[in-house]
């Protein structure tokens, strides 16, 4: 096991159905890590059950994020920290470029490091898990639209394709050290710690839960519908249980390579350039190109002001 006793906070970034909330989980797996899950929809709600939430722990007397919702989020990290003093890493998946910027800038000079990891699919991968759920409708421009907006927020990230966490044990290895966490054999099995992670995806959380529990079960109606048996909520018989897998796309969806498609395979080699396995001078290149997709003012402007709307709507909707 190497890390530093260095106390950091890990943003993930990524697109929806990224695998962000596998990854929160899998880097906080050890005593020393504490994962957030998309704890901006605690501060920002946009829908119900984000104004109330339940811990992921399961406990329902759990009242953490209670507490720490009334920290208010520029005081989050450190509030966790004080209540959980073996904690050296907390990992945040809100994926919001806003609230990564935001959040960063709360903490410069406070002593406490900030890494960011950028998890993706390709537009094929992310077409799938898109087409499975019955969300096609302009996946395109939520795929190029998330990662400009990306650039023009973070500016120190690792890319990391999902296919390759998902596949290689070797990849969360090597993750960790880039990253100065803790890795062990079985970190993978990242089901064996109680997390108190909050929303995020349910496929990746559902097994947290024996299949006896209550916790289970709701997952499992949640996941009805979706990419489960709709009419029973069931969990395919070929999906693996407490098990990390991949599913490669079945169609190529890329064939034309005028409009969308260009620039989604400029945001891919970018992705590619600089991930994990790139020696620092192809990063530095693919980070300059980056640079150069960045999203307008215009549109980073608009994002903000979506998000206060849609705050402000969730907020109304769960009283």
């Amino acid at each position: 096991m190497s890390c530093s006793r260095e106390k950091k906070v890990i943003f993930i970034g990524g697109t929806s159905y990224s695998g962000s909330t596998l990854l929160d989980m899998l880097l906080a797996n050890s005593p020393s890590g504490f994962s957030c899950g998309e704890v901006y929809a605690m501060f920002h709600p946009f829908r119900k059950h984000h104004v109330d939430p339940a811990c992921g722990c399961g406990d329902p007397q759990c009242n953490i994020w209670k507490h720490l919702k009334r920290q208010g989020p520029k005081k989050l990290y450190h509030s966790i920290f004080e209540m959980f003093p073996e904690v050296d890493c907390i990992v945040d998946s809100s994926k919001d470029p806003m609230w990564i910027r935001d959040r960063s800038n709360d903490l410069a000079g406070s002593g406490i490091a900030v890494r960011n990891v950028l998890i993706w699919k390709t537009p094929q991968e992310f077409h799938q898990s898109r087409k499975k759920r019955h969300q096609e409708h302009r996946w395109e421009s939520e795929w190029i639209n998330y990662h400009r907006h990306y650039f023009s927020l973070v500016d120190e990230w690792i890319s990391l394709p999902y296919a390759e966490l998902a596949k290689s044990p070797r990849t969360l290895k090597i993750l960790c050290e880039r990253l100065q966490i803790p890795w062990f054999e079985g970190k993978e099995a990242y089901w064996e710690k109680r997390h108190h992670t909050l929303f995020g995806n349910t496929s990746a959380k559902i097994h947290l839960y024996d299949k006896e529990s209550k916790q289970f079960q709701q997952c499992r109606q949640e996941l009805s519908g979706q990419d489960r048996n709709e009419e029973k909520g069931e969990l395919d018989s070929a999906t693996p249980y407490k098990e990390i897998y991949y599913q490669a796309p079945q169609d190529d969806m890329l064939q034309d390579p005028s409009g969308h498609y260009r620039i989604m395979a400029d945001i891919e080699n970018i992705l590619v350039n600089s991930s994990l396995y790139s020696e620092q001078s192809v990063i530095r290149i693919a980070r300059e190109k980056a640079g150069h997709l960045r999203a307008s003012r215009v549109y980073r402007t608009y994002r903000r002001l979506r998000q206060a709307a849609m705050s402000l709507k969730g907020a109304i909707a769960g009283f």
